[in-house]
């Protein structure tokens, strides 16, 4: 996504410097102005088109082939724009005898300069036409539409199905979480919870709640655990929960055929009688939480909804009253990332010989507590020989590791959906300072 993400970023400033341009400058662009509308106008086209590719997860090889052609033509247009701009000259609004002359004789030197700029711009009209030309080519609309529908499987199912003998520093936040949703079920108010736990990529919030879902679940006539992810169907979702609910065989006769509004009106009515736990996992967006939250009905049975998602922000929506909580996950500790880490190669915790120790905590220190980021470099470790200098090259390479070893898909992929969801300015600023360290 990195070729997406620059590009994008520098057609923005180059739009808006040639619409200022057109603004400030009109008066004095007679020679060039319709070409730089034209120019403009091309790479408006082509910001729209890179905006879409961006939003896929993963473009292929054409799709980024054709977004490094559009880089290194805004880049060359930015160039030749401000080099005219430059000689251009700043003006000023100076009067007298003095002046006019100076003004004219600006006026006959950058004559030259204008026409000069008009043939590089034809040239780069030329270079637009070939690029556009090649996006008609390549079909990039159409492979857009199917890199949709065949996107890679989501590594973070991986957190429904750990053994429970495999998960370090968990136990405590489970207990208590799980006391918090079942704990009042004897009180006067019998009103629907909600536990919102929020945290950045990589800290277990999935397999915080599977284990809460797991240690609760016979306090509830029916449960049902499902994800939203980034662009979500609220249609698949509402599907998901209602195949995980018990009902009747002719409940979802056609129900291939419901609109959203079926779905949440017959799924509603599903859970009104009933005590449901419902776990909803990865919500990206404060609009997603909105496009689903009235499916869950307040029936008075103490009935609970789980959230899982990034964004603080996302978390505080999903608590509707005083009685829901949000939860934000940490890091793990020293001592369980070591647990986790050791584990994982040696099967023990202590089983880390002890020339070891010190490239060790160089490796925890980098992965800063995350379980994904550990689990995944450990399971890279775990199939190199045991000697230090393996693992002071592991230790060096953790960055470019991500990118050049299949054993660390895992966390790249989560590491890309945190990247996916910057705004495209910042995306470009992540890929320069990428580039400079």
């Amino acid at each position: 996504m990195e070729v997406v993400s620059a590009s994008h970023g520098v057609l923005g400033p180059l739009l808006g410097k040639l619409t200022a341009l057109l603004a400030d400058e009109c008066s004095r662009l007679k020679g060039v102005r319709r070409e730089i509308r034209s120019l403009r106008s091309e790479l408006t086209g082509m910001q729209a088109a890179v905006q879409k590719y961006s939003m896929l997860q993963d473009p292929d090889v054409q799709a980024k082939a054709w977004i490094s052609l559009v880089r290194e033509l805004a880049y060359d247009t930015e160039d030749v724009i401000d080099k005219f701009i430059h000689q251009l000259g700043n003006g000023g609004n100076k009067s007298g005898f003095k002046d006019f002359f100076r003004k004219t004789a600006r006026s006959l030197k950058t004559l030259g300069s204008r026409r000069n700029i008009a043939s590089q711009i034809d040239d780069l009209k030329i270079r637009v036409k070939e690029v556009k030309d090649l996006k008609d080519s390549y079909e990039l609309d159409d492979t857009a539409c199917s890199t949709k529908e065949h996107s890679a499987m989501d590594p973070r199912l991986s957190a429904l199905f750990v053994e429970e003998a495999h998960l370090v520093g968990i136990d405590g936040p489970r207990d208590d979480l799980s006391n918090l949703m079942v704990g009042e079920e004897n009180s006067s108010t019998k009103h629907r919870r909600v536990l919102s736990i929020f945290g950045f990529g990589g800290l277990g919030k999935t397999t915080l709640a599977k284990e809460v879902c797991s240690k609760i679940k016979g306090h509830f006539d029916c449960k049902a655990f499902v994800s939203v992810s980034q662009k979500p169907n609220v249609k698949k979702i509402m599907k998901d929960v209602i195949s995980q609910v018990p009902c009747k065989k002719d409940f979802t006769e056609d129900i291939d055929a419901w609109d959203e509004k079926k779905f949440i009106a017959q799924l509603r009515e599903l859970l009104q009688e009933k005590r449901y736990l419902i776990v909803i996992d990865d919500i990206w967006s404060i609009s997603a939480w909105d496009a689903i939250k009235y499916a869950f009905p307040e029936n008075n049975l103490s009935s609970r909804i789980i959230t899982t998602t990034r964004i603080v922000e996302v978390a505080r929506s999903c608590c509707f009253d005083g009685t829901d909580r949000m939860y934000e996950m940490e890091a793990l500790s020293d001592i369980h990332s070591k647990k986790l880490f050791f584990r994982r190669i040696f099967g023990s915790e202590n089983g880390c010989p002890g020339i070891l120790e010190h490239v060790s905590n160089k490796i925890l220190k980098k992965c800063g507590g995350l379980p994904l980021a550990i689990i995944s470099v450990s399971s890279l470790l775990a199939n190199r020989p045991v000697i230090k200098d393996e693992w002071e090259k592991v230790s060096r390479s953790i960055g470019s590791a991500l990118d050049k070893n299949r054993s660390l898909d895992g966390m790249d992929s989560i590491l890309s959906l945190s990247y996916n969801d910057l705004p495209p300015n910042l995306k470009t600023c992540l890929v320069y300072f990428q580039r400079i360290m």
